[in-house]
């Protein structure tokens, strides 16, 4: 009898004392888990936080570039407003005569500064946010998110513009030049040279309508990233 009563205390102290280190272990675990859970959202922080400060400074960056603000500052001069040139080079494209096609250009050409409206895309600027895509998704915040797509796809978009811009820009060169230095130009050189003129100037204004839509997203996510 005593035998099996020493038996049933060596098993209830051994089971007791298997429970209690079952359980420590348990607490050890928990607790390990919960700091590295802690030390993981603390290392995710930390780099969100890097990665937007450097989208900051990126765009900061680019908007300080000194062919940016020249761009910028020529868009600003033109008037949205001024339709004279624009109707006219319509007028003169559906009746054409050599000798107000004359008088038109020689107008235009000093007056316009969009004929001088062009920006050349030197280098890849946004290696922040193209290198760094995978962080965006660990932002928690999704109208941060959307704010900084936002952005980034305006000044794309602006850029590609430019380019266009930069393309009509050549082909209107090539019939200035023509224009200038045949003797005497041609009708088909007069026609070619409004025509990129009317192209331009339109798409001067595209990219001043773009260029708002630029400063208002820039402006919007800067005014974001402050309240963080």
């Amino acid at each position: 009898m005593e035998q099996v009563s020493n038996f049933w205390n060596s098993f209830l102290s051994a089971l007791i004392g298997a429970m209690v280190g079952g359980i420590f272990v348990l607490i050890g675990a928990f607790l390990s888990f919960h700091y590295d859970s802690k030390k993981e959202e603390k290392q995710r922080k930390e780099l969100i936080n890097s990665f937007l400060n450097g989208v900051y400074h990126e765009i900061e960056s680019f908007w300080e570039l000194d062919m940016v603000k020249s761009a910028i500052m020529k868009l600003n001069s033109i008037s949205k407003d001024d339709k004279y040139f624009a109707n006219e080079i319509e007028r003169l494209l559906k009746n054409p005569k050599d000798d107000e096609l004359n008088k038109l250009i020689e107008n235009i050409l000093p007056e316009n500064i969009f004929i001088e409206l062009f920006y050349i895309r030197r280098e890849e600027y946004f290696l922040i946010y193209n290198n760094n895509a995978n962080l965006i998704g660990k932002i928690t915040d999704k109208e941060l998110i959307r704010l900084i797509i936002n952005a980034y796809n305006k000044i794309k978009g602006l850029l590609d513009l430019f380019d266009i811009n930069n393309d009509y820009r050549k082909k209107y060169i090539y019939f200035l030049e023509q224009y200038y230095h045949k003797a005497p130009p041609t009708h088909f050189d007069r026609i070619e040279l409004l025509t990129y003129m009317r192209i331009l100037r339109e798409n001067a204004i595209r990219l001043k309508n773009s260029y708002r839509e630029v400063e208002e997203a820039k402006n919007i996510l800067f005014e974001k990233l402050k309240t963080l």
